[in-house]
């Protein structure tokens, strides 16, 4: 819905995960939404979508969004693990 990629027949959504130092790491890259910000949108209890960011918002410790060396769309968050 939100991305390119999925309607080029070469369309690619790419995802990296690291774990370490007590959090997850995870990158979302995108080559069809160079062209886009990603911002958490006020939603309605009725509405059918438009809650992704919103949900990582709450839940991740960090998140941000930037263009990749080959203007890719990258989104990426951190989620705290572990004992505290």
């Amino acid at each position: 819905m939100h991305t390119d990629s999925g309607i080029a027949p070469d369309g690619l959504v790419t995802v990296y995960l690291a774990a370490g130092c007590g959090r997850v790491h995870v990158e979302v890259i995108d080559e069809g939404s160079a062209t886009s910000t990603p911002v958490v949108r006020q939603v309605h209890d009725d509405s059918d979508g438009g809650r992704g960011l919103w949900m990582l918002d709450l839940m991740a410790t960090a998140w941000g969004s930037h263009l990749d060396d080959e203007a890719a769309g990258v989104v990426w968050f951190e989620i705290a693990h572990g004992a505290a």
